[in-house]
């Protein structure tokens, strides 16, 4: 069985994720949420007392990606850090890979990307633990996360793989005796279209000292691709894996496709959202937000509004026995809040019930709700429980296709 973390993005999640501590793993952070919220994210993870991971983000800093970042106020915070000051002053709209291959002190960026995530929350333990203690709170001094992360760029185009190469090369010399280092692969689900690409990122990495990967494919949703996608996503998985004889994969962004292929094991983990950034465009910088409610037997997300209709529609099909749907008549009436915890309380159970399940048998079990929610033919909602219904058949498809190929079990 894989793992299940979950990405912090927001400073509402940490009372949501601390109530459902003991049924996830640990904790997916990124470099710059750190630096925005620095002192609530340390007092999080000493109260949390659960493992993590930084994700460097690395990428943020080049072209064309920085141009819409460059004035946040968490860039003059990371830049030193990285050491990558006189590089964004070269480059004040962000640095192209050649740019970056061209820099004679690559390596020490390298190290100091990585000495970051060593010491940066471990540098604000002292502050989070007295404020622990004034307010009588069970602490413990949060350490270096369990494993370090390779800075990285997305992958456009063989030059850009070639630099990724290269860094991880960098990030491999100068680990630490003990340290466990991770570099990620971001990027488009094109590259799906072409073998001779995933063969030479597969045979590349392999080459390099590293003890696992976390995948990024930057336009992938799992709840909307169609099933030949899905499998070639899972076999890019195993063949990741089986070609570094068994390091481990696992998914940065995902939904509940990649929560079940974490459980069953294909994936070593999965990073989830608390309700969003299941997905992530890294060239979008921001956007609205809209309250949205889980649906347990879709295992997608709608409105509040729809969840309503779906609720007056079929209480039995639609309800959910989460505490935050027993104290809420509807969903329309929960809070943000609320619904986040609604979400997390789901997913948890949803992995923990997928570990524990056959993969044939979860498909089963797919089949099932898919015919329930074929047969609701309620006017204004008929259309949606009938593409959700289409959606739980990609699914149930997609699994028994992996078991008969032998990649999940």
């Amino acid at each position: 069985m894989g793992r299940l973390y979950f990405r912090l993005s927001l400073m509402r999640e940490p009372a949501v994720l601390q109530a459902n501590s003991a049924a996830f793993y640990g904790l997916a952070l990124e470099s710059h949420i750190i630096e925005l919220y620095a002192n609530a994210v340390a007092t999080f993870l000493t109260q949390l007392r659960k493992p993590y991971f930084v994700d460097p983000v690395f990428y943020k800093f080049s072209a064309p990606i920085f141009s819409e970042l460059s004035e946040k106020r968490w860039v003059d915070s990371l830049s030193p850090h990285y050491g990558i000051e006189t590089l964004l002053f070269q480059f004040p709209e962000g640095f192209e890979v050649a740019n970056l291959e061209a820099v004679p002190d690559l390596a020490k960026i390298v190290s100091s990307v990585l000495e970051y995530q060593r010491r940066r929350v471990p540098s604000l333990n002292a502050g989070a633990l007295s404020l622990a203690s004034l307010t009588g709170q069970v602490t413990a001094a949060a350490g270096p996360p369990e494993f370090l992360v390779v800075p990285y760029l997305l992958v456009s185009e063989r030059a850009s793989i070639r630099s990724n190469l290269r860094l991880a090369r960098e990030g491999a010399r100068v680990k630490q005796k003990g340290e466990r280092l991770y570099a990620v692969l971001a990027l488009s689900r094109d590259y799906f279209g072409s073998e001779s690409d995933l063969e030479y990122i597969t045979r590349e990495y392999a080459k390099v000292d590293l003890d696992g990967y976390l995948i990024w494919i930057t336009d992938f949703k799992d709840w909307e691709e169609d099933s030949e996608v899905l499998k070639v996503f899972a076999g890019f998985v195993r063949r990741l894996s089986a070609e570094s004889k068994g390091r481990e994969v696992i998914n940065l962004f995902g939904g509940y496709f990649s929560a079940v292929l974490a459980a069953r094991g294909l994936l070593g983990g999965s990073a989830q959202g608390v309700g969003i950034a299941e997905f992530r465009d890294p060239l979008v910088t921001g956007g609205g937000f809209a309250k949205r409610y889980y649906v347990p037997i879709s295992h997608r997300f709608v409105s509040v509004d729809l969840a309503d209709d779906l609720r007056d529609a079929s209480p039995s099909v639609f309800s959910c026995s989460c505490p935050e749907c027993g104290t809420a008549p509807r969903p329309g009436s929960m809070s943000v809040q609320a619904l986040a915890q609604h979400f997390v309380s789901v997913r948890t159970q949803e992995f923990q019930l997928a570990a524990g399940t056959s993969a044939a048998a979860i498909a089963d079990q797919l089949s099932r709700d898919r015919t329930t929610l074929s047969r609701i033919k309620v006017p204004g909602i008929a259309s949606l429980t009938s593409a959700h219904s289409r959606r739980l058949e990609v699914w149930e498809k997609s699994l028994r296709d992996l078991v008969q190929a032998g990649l999940v079990a």
